[in-house]
């Protein structure tokens, strides 16, 4: 048994694909097992049975009192072995700092001589993940399919009144706006004309309050507040359908078996590993400017009316 820790920073969507290949780090050791993380994802990983403690790696701290603070915490844990999923440019100098004497495995540690790391960076990320474990003789038997149930709010009901839902995920980062979609609008007005069964919602972040007001479903908070992230899951994770153009949702709602259409162009898609015949992408097209409502709506209303069969079959 050993004290392990695992590196993984972030994003949200990086860190639903990571939580099987976690699961069976911790299992193969048997320790404790700490896990290095954003401060965003504190509460995340505390959901997780087979995670032990956090450390918290605040960037908005000042460099040298940052650097401080983690040396002190990683020294008193003693730590045998490092697993670094994150495999950024800032988990690498962590490593010359904090973690020289050692084992860190790693992308870069894990490669043989004719391997390179930009080959495999374009390869999906469990690619990577199971290629890490092989070599580290850890059996892979979560790696694949992450049992994103735990992370959810069970606490949280306020969803539940509007059963059965499609959850729409509309929202991108003001840093990637070549992920927004202009139609997602029509798209919603006309799911709601022809399926008036179902209710539509969404559950925005604190800077998408004002666009979710914008379509036509029904925005779910947390009384006042914006839903927190172990609450989006639980809302996904109970739909009946999700429609989304953001990656996070994409990946909880696969993993949890949940069918749905995600909305990116291909070239991405590739990698992000959604190998489920109920999740699908709903377009070829490289830019999502290009791609138009009657392009995309025969697939996403022949998949819903195909939901909907499964769903009254389920209550007969």
């Amino acid at each position: 048994m050993s004290n392990i820790l695992i590196i993984k920073h972030g994003a949200f969507g990086d860190i639903i694909q990571a939580l099987g290949t976690i699961q069976d780090i911790a299992n193969f050791h048997g320790g404790k097992v700490d896990i290095l993380t954003h401060k965003s994802y504190v509460k995340l990983f505390k959901q997780l049975p087979w995670v032990d403690g956090i450390v918290v790696d605040d960037r908005q701290q000042k460099y040298i009192s940052l650097i401080s603070h983690l040396r002190r915490q990683l020294k008193q844990n003693s730590y045998q072995i490092v697993y670094d999923l994150q495999n950024s440019t800032r988990s690498t100098l962590y490593r010359w700092l904090f973690f020289r004497h050692i084992p860190f495995i790693s992308n870069r540690s894990m490669l043989l001589l004719h391997e390179t790391k930009k080959a495999l960076d374009k390869k999906n990320i469990f690619h990577s993940f199971s290629k890490m474990l092989t070599r580290q003789n850890i059996p892979i038997e979560n790696c694949y399919e992450p049992k994103v149930s735990y992370l959810a709010d069970n606490s949280y009901k306020e969803h539940l009144t509007n059963k059965p839902y499609v959850f729409l995920a509309p929202y991108c980062s003001a840093s990637n706006p070549q992920k927004k979609w202009p139609h997602f609008h029509a798209l919603v007005e006309q799911l709601n004309i022809d399926f008036p069964e179902l209710t539509f919602v969404t559950a925005p972040g604190p800077d998408e309050i004002n666009e979710s007001k914008t379509y036509a479903a029904k925005v779910l908070f947390d009384r006042d507040n914006p839903t927190s992230l172990t609450q989006l899951i639980k809302i996904i994770i109970d739909a009946s359908f999700v429609i989304t153009i953001d990656t996070a949702a994409a990946h909880i709602a696969s993993h949890a078996n949940k069918p749905g259409v995600l909305l990116m162009d291909c070239e991405r898609f590739k990698r992000i590993f959604l190998e489920k015949k109920q999740f699908v992408l709903g377009s070829n097209h490289t830019q999502m400017s290009d791609l138009k409502l009657n392009q995309v709506y025969p697939l996403i209303k022949d998949k819903l009316e195909s939901c909907l069969n499964t769903l009254a079959l389920d209550v007969n």
